[in-house]
This record gives structure tokens, C-alpha cells and sequence, in this order.
């Protein structure tokens, strides 16, 4: 979901997310997004309740903005 959010923005990255992520609602996690060659971001991810439904939500894309 976390690279389909970046697409929704009009960037392209491959991301790489810890194998057991957190189960509390609020608990936040990190996960490196690669866009190219030395084009590496930090991902800030956080778990949601949203609707009724658990989902996951980034905080902070690690830059200001993706560049495209």
C-alpha cells in the first residue's frame, strides 16, 4: 500500500518494509523506499484504525517531497 500512496503521487518506488510489523494500532515502523540508483527514503509508517478497518499510513516520506 505504501508504494501504490507514493504512485497516487506520481513517484515510483520499490519498498522494503521489516518482515513482522508492529500489531497495535499507533505502534510506527520504518521502511526504505528506492526510487533509482542513490535515490533512497526513510518511510516513517504508522498502523491505523480507519473505518472500522486496520490500515497503514505514512507520516513521513523521509524528504519533503518524491521527486518525479
Amino acid at each position: 500500500s505504501i508504494a501504490a500512496d507514493a504512485a497516487a503521487n506520481g513517484a515510483t518506488l520499490t519498498v522494503h518494509c521489516p518482515g513482522t510489523p508492529p500489531i497495535l494500532v499507533g505502534q510506527t515502523f520504518s521502511c526504505t523506499g528506492t526510487a533509482g540508483p542513490g535515490k533512497n527514503y526513510d518511510i516513517e509508517v504508522s498502523l491505523q484504525r480507519s473505518n472500522g478497518w486496520i490500515d497503514w499510513r505514512v507520516d513521513d516520506w523521509g524528504i519533503n517531497t518524491l521527486s518525479r
